[in-house]
């Protein structure tokens, strides 16, 4: 359907489309170019610079936090009464803290950038200390929303709306598990790095990232697992 839009169109407007994708296309690949260029020693400039075009993306995410952030509390939409109960599922409270959240994610990946320009001197282990407490509040956040995705129990004259509930909260928590899973082993995996890398850990490199074998080889038994249970046909488990 896009082709045939792209058919009828003019061919200045054509040309345009194909302007605008190949821009994107290169914009998504300056930085993994700017990244093998500086590490294979090909180019030599800060790696604040070869950061640049994630800096861009960084600004705009920032500043649409900030005007997220900036607009205040949610006003109560005018078709609910006013004695009627209405719960702000998007709460200043919480627009403020994924704003806390991104600048400690932005903070991390400045100061990995001053290590790798040798602007700060001091252990991985240290420079990455952002990077650890962004990491942990992302765990804390998903263990957070397990907990409190609790489905309810079902009895034998649950109502419809009631085993709905249950349905949909037994997915979301079993996002929020598979999603801390991830980042309990992506914690753990950079941890192990920069303690190799600052050689305060005497193990080999495979050791080293023990992690993310473990998380790998859990995914694969998880996989087998469902296949192994979708395939037999008096499972009445359902996913």
């Amino acid at each position: 359907k896009v082709q045939e839009i792209l058919n009828e169109a003019d061919w200045r407007a054509t040309l345009i489309v194909y302007f605008a994708v190949f821009a994107v296309l290169g914009y998504l690949l300056a930085f993994p170019i700017l990244f093998a260029l500086e590490a294979d020693d090909t180019i030599d400039i800060a790696w604040y610079y070869v950061f640049f075009p994630l800096w861009i993306l960084y600004f705009v995410i920032l500043m649409a936090h900030l005007a997220n952030v900036l607009s205040g509390p949610t006003p109560k939409p005018d078709d609910i009464e006013e004695d009627e109960e209405w719960v702000d599922t998007n709460p200043l409270s919480t627009r403020i803290f994924t704003l806390f959240q991104f600048c400690l994610f932005i903070s991390w990946n400045a100061v990995l950038c001053a290590r790798l320009d040798g602007t700060i001197t001091c252990d991985w282990t240290i420079a990455l200390l952002p990077y650890f407490v962004w990491d942990a509040i992302n765990l804390w956040t998903e263990y957070s929303g397990y907990y409190a995705n609790e489905p309810p129990e079902l009895g034998e004259s649950s109502t419809v709306e009631q085993q709905e509930e249950f349905i949909m909260k037994s997915r979301q928590q079993a996002n929020y598990r598979d999603t801390s899973r991830y980042v309990l082993a992506r914690l753990v995996q950079v941890l192990f790095v920069a303690l190799k890398a600052d050689d305060n850990l005497g193990w080999d490199w495979w050791a080293a990232m023990l992690p993310i074998w473990i998380y790998t080889f859990s995914l694969l038994v998880g996989f087998c697992g469902y296949r192994a249970a979708a395939a037999d046909p008096e499972s009445d488990q359902e996913f």
